[in-house]
């Protein structure tokens, strides 16, 4: 009976949902006439063969204008969000290329193009910044938690869960304690375990974990939060460099800046307005 608080919580893991942010749509087909022109638009471009052209790069920044517009209608959906991060990498924005394409890939963890684009675009930032000795030996450990999509590791937890009590069921309506169900038993109570702790790890940090990626070119991290404060790092950070956001502060002049907190420990402040939350 050990494992019985587990059932509230696994319960409310999986079926309590966030209530939706209120927002006042588009007509169904104006959106969709907006989605067709900004995708033509984005296929206008691509068949310019030369991305870096100024006709290709209007397109592509119109193309944008649309898929952002759809975004701020409200509208959550990975596609979106990955074709927005599209047009940002061939406007060369990596910063925002990266913010959209985590966004994306929330919503469609297990698409391969938006893993595959993620990683290219991280790869056009300038500095790469590795992770702590910590964090590199939890990466390794607990691999799993990493690399496999929430919604996975939800039907891993949920069934690995129901199938426990029915063995513990069966053992007891059977009256047979042999060690092969007493050793399956155990072993689908941890992987149930194991599974729902990392799923509640992971939406609690959705919930109050805040992400970022630095959208300027030549952002400078400070000692404090302010113009004024001397910087923190001997040189500035490049668009496309993701953080975590300890807290927040104004200066004298009413400006917000994050703390922020970089993959290998290090920590600053930010203008906000030279970053992205995610």
């Amino acid at each position: 009976m050990m494992l019985l608080p587990l059932i509230t919580t696994t319960f409310m893991l999986f079926f309590a949902e966030p209530p939706p942010a209120p927002h006042t749509p588009a007509a169904p087909a104006t959106r969709r006439d907006i989605l067709a022109n900004a995708l033509n638009l984005f296929d206008q471009a691509v068949d310019l063969k030369d991305h870096s052209s100024p006709q290709a790069q209007r397109l592509y920044r119109q193309a944008l204008q649309g898929f952002d517009a759809l975004i701020r209608d409200g509208i959550n959906n990975g596609h979106l969000y990955y074709d927005a991060a599209n047009a940002h990498l061939r406007l060369g924005e990596i910063g925002p290329a990266i913010a959209d394409y985590r966004r994306a890939l929330r919503l469609l963890p297990s698409d391969p193009d938006v893993g595959r684009n993620l990683n290219f675009a991280r790869s056009l930032c300038e500095i790469h910044i590795p992770p702590t000795p910590q964090g590199a030996v939890l990466q390794a450990v607990f691999f799993w938690h990493f690399d496999t999509p929430l919604r996975s590791r939800k039907r891993v937890a949920l069934a690995a869960y129901v199938l426990f009590w029915l063995v513990l069921t069966a053992r007891l309506l059977t009256r047979r304690r042999g060690a092969a169900s007493a050793w399956l038993a155990a072993i689908l109570a941890t992987v149930a375990l194991a599974t729902g702790i990392s799923v509640g790890w992971d939406m609690t940090a959705r919930q109050h974990d805040r992400q970022g990626v630095i959208i300027a070119d030549a952002a400078v991290l400070r000692k404090g939060n302010g113009e004024g404060y001397q910087p923190q790092l001997e040189r500035p950070l490049p668009e496309g460099v993701e953080f975590r956001v300890l807290e927040d502060r104004t200066d004298v002049k009413k400006n917000l800046w994050y703390h922020i907190e970089l993959r290998d420990g290090k920590d600053g402040w930010i203008r906000a307005d030279q970053t992205e939350i995610i």
